[in-house]
């Protein structure tokens, strides 16, 4: 089975005066459900048929933002385990 690609939602934020990521977040009115807001700033996005869209992830650094590559370390994987980190594995020896 072949994983779905990845998209992120972006749509003009008032607040920010630019095109941002958007994330899910409850309305003020609880009975509107869910709407998008800016990563950024949290002020619910300007969702207009013309300007909100879906992206791929080689469209987000014009943007203006990074996304790690895959295959970059994760926590665990830099020295954690030995102490390096400064936070002491509960497996590690005293």
């Amino acid at each position: 089975m072949t994983p779905e690609p990845l998209t992120f939602f972006i749509a003009p934020c008032p607040d920010c005066a630019r095109e941002t990521l958007g994330h899910r977040v409850l309305a003020a009115d609880p009975a509107q459900g869910l709407q998008w807001a800016c990563v950024l700033c949290d002020t619910p996005l300007v969702v207009e048929a013309e300007r909100a869209r879906w992206v791929g992830r080689e469209e987000l650094d014009a943007l203006g933002y990074f996304l790690a590559p895959e295959e970059s370390p994760r926590h665990g994987d830099s020295g954690c385990r030995g102490g390096q980190c400064g936070v002491r594995h509960p497996e590690a020896t005293p």
